[in-house]
């Protein structure tokens, strides 16, 4: 028997990297996030697996578009019709606090016999008549929805609820945890996080009795320990350019005969570049365009830019920027290197700094400190016309 367990889907994300797309008029990232959901289902179709555990924030916004909505509608339908059980484990995007509901809350009331959404703590236990595979999920909980003040207490709030549910488990099957939550020895890159005020970070030793625990919530996929696997499977798809070099994965769960063992699959999620060229030192913005497409071709020999979606930020001097047209660069990328978006071409100006001489002090007179400084002025026409104007302000005012 197996499972496929996918992170955080956020139907909705990233609209600002994508575009309209032409007939269908929906953004381009709606679309992508579509296309790696019926990859994951398109897996487990081919290799007839027939339990999904989606770990929450399955919409971005707690408020999704109707489009949003009734794209996950038809998700839902497929899952449905190939016979594939799906498990939502509520999350924190998916709870609309002020009415007690959830953003699925509406699938419960139509006949799904195969789909559930789990917003309270809670097991079951699946099997293949050969397999029992024992699954315990933790929605989203917050101190306040636990009624409690500290982290001590939620946390032992919330072990003793694991105790519970482990105390009704009546076979010898492996036992796996899903849920929502932060752990602690959390990093992102190789910065260790914490919660909010009101979040509650679980300790990884309060699963010792698991076999493992498969955690949403936060989106790079990393291994917080491994015997037992603790893991967040990561989000489904790169929602921002600061996630451009991570991969993005779903975990399968395997347990045949009592061997359990799992391994994680890599999603073909499209690929972001946040591209910065440094043009300081071009003498005109022709030159500056050139030497910027120059750069994106040799970019292109190392990275995968066809298909993809770009950012580029541009630095120039003050004297290239008047004549620097961005849009024949956004125009370049998209005609000859087949990116799928450009999202904008972005100009930074960087000022020659004028340092200060050390032989300029408060002991010498303005007049003097004023002409040794107009030595660092490069242009001589505008030295001049500095000069006199300079020497005139310092004569009316006396000097001083």
């Amino acid at each position: 028997m197996k499972i496929v367990i996918l992170g955080d889907t956020h139907f909705g994300c990233g609209y600002s990297m994508g575009k309209t797309m032409p007939y269908t008029r929906l953004n381009s990232r709606l679309i992508d996030y579509s296309n790696t959901f019926d990859y994951v289902v398109d897996y487990m179709v081919e290799n007839e697996i027939f339990h999904l555990i989606l770990t929450g924030d399955i919409f971005e916004y707690r408020r999704p578009q109707a489009v949003e909505v009734s794209l996950f509608s038809e998700k839902i339908r497929r899952l449905e019709e190939k016979n594939i059980y799906t498990h939502i484990v509520i999350g924190n995007h998916d709870l609309i606090r002020e009415h007690r509901a959830t953003t699925v809350d509406v699938l419960r009331k139509f006949d799904l016999p195969k789909t559930f959404v789990y917003s309270d703590i809670g097991s079951i236990a699946c099997t293949d008549g050969l397999n029992t595979l024992n699954l315990i999920f933790f929605p989203y909980r917050t101190k306040y929805m636990l009624d409690c003040d500290t982290d001590e207490e939620a946390i032992s709030r919330l072990t003793n609820r694991l105790q519970y549910e482990l105390r009704g488990v009546s076979n010898k099957g492996p036992k796996i945890l899903v849920g929502h939550f932060m752990l602690q020895k959390t990093k992102i890159g190789d910065a260790p996080i914490d919660g909010g005020a009101d979040e509650v970070v679980l300790p990884p030793e309060m699963f010792n009795e698991l076999d493992a625990v498969v955690m949403g919530h936060i989106h790079p996929h990393q291994i917080i320990q491994r015997d037992p696997l603790i893991t967040y499977v990561g989000s489904m798809e790169r929602k921002n350019f600061g996630d451009s070099d991570i991969k993005k994965y779903f975990l399968v769960v395997d347990l045949d005969k009592n061997n359990f063992t799992f391994h994680f699959e890599q999603l073909p999620v499209r690929n972001l570049y946040d591209i910065t060229i440094d043009q300081t030192l071009a003498l005109s913005g022709k030159e500056a365009i050139e030497q910027s497409k120059q750069y994106l071709e040799e970019y292109n020999t190392k990275h995968k830019l066809a298909d993809s979606i770009v950012r580029i930020t541009i630095y120039l001097n003050s004297k290239a920027l008047f004549e620097f047209d961005g849009s024949q660069i956004k125009r370049f990328v998209e005609a000859e290197m087949k990116v799928q978006n450009c999202t904008g071409i972005h100009t930074q100006v960087v000022s020659k700094r004028q340092l200060r001489k050390d032989t300029i002090t408060e002991r010498r007179s303005p007049a003097d400190s004023f002409l040794e400084y107009l030595e660092l002025v490069e242009d001589g026409s505008l030295r001049e016309r500095m000069k006199e104007i300079g020497l005139k302000i310092i004569e009316e005012r006396g000097n001083k």
